[in-house]
């Protein structure tokens, strides 16, 4: 089995992946757990591996989403501006999760910001790729949907309790 970091370059530290790598870590994540295989070698094709260090940003709150990430390893904070105040991290993101759903709405623009909270490495989709492929495949658009749903539902919930904490 293939895990986040048993496959290393030994010259440069990198972790070194390939495109079945690929498919059996997207198969493994808790987003596309149960997934239709058949739709994997597609996933695959539009996917690449990419490390970051500690305090490196993702996502810049309103800008382009061109992009959806599954985390491997390490830990993302998702940020949000609060006028009059700095950047508030709103969430905890996790190996397991996925992060980023604005890419699947229009406009388009990234709701959040997303800083790593130390190394971490994830899978990155070109969103849109994964758009025009949901638009002509009804059935993965439907399951990506689905899962994309709820994405957003626990992002809301996580919001709302925070929300809660931070005005009481």
């Amino acid at each position: 089995m293939i895990t986040p970091a048993n496959i290393s370059d030994s010259k440069t530290g990198r972790t070194e992946r390939s495109r079945d790598d690929l498919k059996e870590l997207i198969a493994a994540h808790r987003f596309f757990k149960g997934l239709d295989p058949a739709f994997l070698p597609f996933l695959a094709s539009v996917a690449k591996f990419i490390e970051y260090d500690a305090g490196e940003l993702i996502l810049n709150e309103a800008a382009e989403a061109d992009s959806f990430h599954l985390i491997l390893w390490g830990a993302v904070g998702l940020e949000a501006h609060v006028p009059g105040k700095r950047q508030v991290t709103v969430q905890r993101i996790g190996v397991g999760e996925a992060l980023g759903w604005s890419w699947f709405f229009p406009p388009h623009s990234w709701r959040f910001s997303a800083r790593t909270l130390d190394a971490a490495e994830v899978i990155a989709f070109d969103a849109t790729a994964l758009r025009d492929y949901a638009d002509k495949n009804h059935d993965f658009g439907y399951d990506l949907s689905l899962r994309m749903g709820q994405l957003m539902h626990e992002r809301l919930k996580a919001t709302c309790a925070l929300l809660v904490d931070y005005c009481h």
